[in-house]
């Protein structure tokens, strides 16, 4: 079966580390890509258990079936499978922070609203594409749920999924994990895409008490708010028909009136949050209403505060990010000027970790800053025969299509920009973008991604090298666009990709044919 040959046709391809996880007919494990680079995980599924299982290989095709044509960044991405004697094998996103049920249970303790608020916009989102594509899950647990490095949730897991004819299209079969089971799933009765909403509030009902409710009819807590217990109630009602509609649940107050809080990382399972660093960031100078911020020459992050026309105080931070000082210019201050005022001499510098919580105002600033300059600076710069394209220091991605438009991706939204000039945002609603440039645009994100991690595998042998900001290609004379060329265009782009990885007699004969017509499946 032929696959995306950049990251690896056959388990050869890949060097496979540690055990993650085990299901009912398959092990995960983290791999990386020998031809790439790219950390993954892979789900090795047994062939011998067909023999027990006659069903088996039936189920594994509607999954890959299922799972390969999915895009949304709250959908665990499944990038290439294959098979062998022994194994068929899922080559997935890797996600660095394991299950929600991992987390849940490494940090022992409930939730606060926000936190479940944060986590719960996202699966819903997540959710709603599936089913806007007629896809029920039917198996929505903390086990399924799995957290990325910066514990951004993605639904993964399509072993038992579905895709209905139609949206009110029934099926009878009892599946799923106990407690997260609909009654009338349970029953054995007739259900459907509501069957999903059930679950969903069997998760918030988890998050913010401790356990799921099962169907003892637990629908409310004392401890929760108002607005908690209205969705709840409308998530757990036994009677599908009378269950709150998916596409209302974000419009709920829940929703619309509280704040939101990112997942607090876990101690004893999580790096502590290391220091920012200036790394590869050039010089910069911005000014605001009562600060001018800055980048120097020599690494230093600075933050000046201006009062009554003076810069009163300056904190600098070392390019590490892990030595800090204060001082007042002059002792009185000194207008600005267009450089930061020296360090004096005695200055004192403190620790990162050691700040009083004044500096460590400062020091939050200053980071918020060093991170928007990372936002815009490249490090992987890629021209593809559609578009020129940049992999930011923070992780951001951006594709400026030679045709027109342009698809920025951010940890918080995708901005679309057609070749009008006109943006529209996405910021996890369902209607996530979709088409030709999205297909293109993601297809570019994942050859930079590949990229960068050959680059960083191959400096790593050079201690003291620093190949980024890197570029590859350069932008074509002749850009090829519209539908007409795309098949062709696109091969061109994987096969010019391929030749930086592999030299031509380790090839096929030409596997972008076979790679570029899988690629068009993507749901439109």
């Amino acid at each position: 079966m032929s696959g995306i040959a950049t990251l690896g046709d056959s388990i050869e391809d890949y060097e496979v580390y540690e055990f993650l996880g085990k299901g009912g007919f398959a092990e995960v494990y983290r791999a990386r890509s020998r031809l790439s680079g790219l950390q993954v995980a892979i789900k090795m599924v047994d062939r011998a258990q067909e023999r027990t299982c006659p069903d088996l290989k039936r189920r594994v095709q509607q999954e890959v079936q299922i799972h390969w044509r999915l895009k949304h960044p709250s959908i665990l991405e499944l990038y290439n499978y294959f098979e062998n004697r022994r194994y068929v094998y899922l080559v997935l996103e890797y996600c660095a922070g394991g299950t929600l049920q991992g987390y849940l249970d490494a940090r022992g303790e409930t939730l606060s609203e926000p936190e479940a608020r944060h986590l719960l916009r996202q699966i819903v989102d997540g959710l709603l594409y599936l089913h806007s594509h007629s896809i029920m899950h039917r198996d929505l647990s903390p086990a399924n749920l799995l957290l990325t490095k910066d514990l951004h949730v993605k639904i993964g897991d399509f072993g038992l999924a579905t895709r209905l004819s139609h949206p009110t299209e029934r099926h009878t079969t009892l599946c799923g994990t106990p407690n997260y089971i609909s009654p009338e799933v349970a029953s054995r009765g007739s259900h459907g895409l509501e069957a999903d909403v059930w679950s969903v509030g069997v998760l918030l009902y988890l998050l913010l008490v401790g356990r799921p409710p099962g169907l003892s009819g637990a629908t409310s807590s004392k401890r929760l708010s108002q607005d908690a217990n209205t969705l709840l109630a409308g998530l757990l009602q036994k009677d599908p028909r009378q269950r709150l509609p998916l596409n209302e649940v974000l419009r709920q107050p829940f929703f619309l009136r509280g704040s939101t809080k990112p997942l607090r990382p876990l101690s004893e399972k999580v790096k502590p949050e290391m220091p920012f660093n200036t790394h590869r960031l050039r010089p910069v100078r911005l000014r605001a209403r009562h600060t001018i911020l800055s980048i120097q020459a020599g690494g230093q992050a600075c933050i000046e505060f201006i009062r009554n026309g003076t810069v009163a105080e300056v904190c600098v931070v070392s390019g590490d990010g892990r030595q800090v000082a204060s001082f007042r210019p002059r002792g009185r201050g000194q207008p600005p000027g267009d450089a930061s005022p020296p360090l004096p001499p005695d200055v004192r510098w403190l620790p990162w970790d050691g700040l009083n919580e004044r500096l460590q105002g400062r020091y939050a600033s200053l980071a918020r800053f060093v991170g928007l300059v990372r936002q815009k600076t490249p490090k992987v710069m890629l021209y593809t025969w559609h578009a020129a394209c940049m992999l930011m220091e923070s992780g951001d991605f951006e594709a400026s299509f030679y045709a027109g438009g342009k698809v920025v991706q951010t940890a918080e939204e995708v901005r679309v920009t057609d070749i009008l000039g006109q943006t529209v945002t996405y910021d996890g609603i369902s209607k996530f973008p979709s088409g030709e440039h999205w297909d293109l645009f993601c297809e570019s994100k994942r050859y930079c991604q590949a990229l960068e991690a050959a680059v960083e595998s191959a400096a790593a042998t050079a201690p003291g090298f620093d190949p980024f900001p890197a570029v590859f290609g350069r932008k074509p004379r002749e850009p090829r666009n519209g539908m007409a060329s795309r098949t062709y265009s696109r091969r061109q782009d994987t096969a010019t990709f391929q030749s930086i990885f592999k030299d031509e007699s380790s090839t096929n004969n030409n596997p972008s044919i076979a790679y570029a017509p899988r690629i068009t499946q993507s749901i439109q």
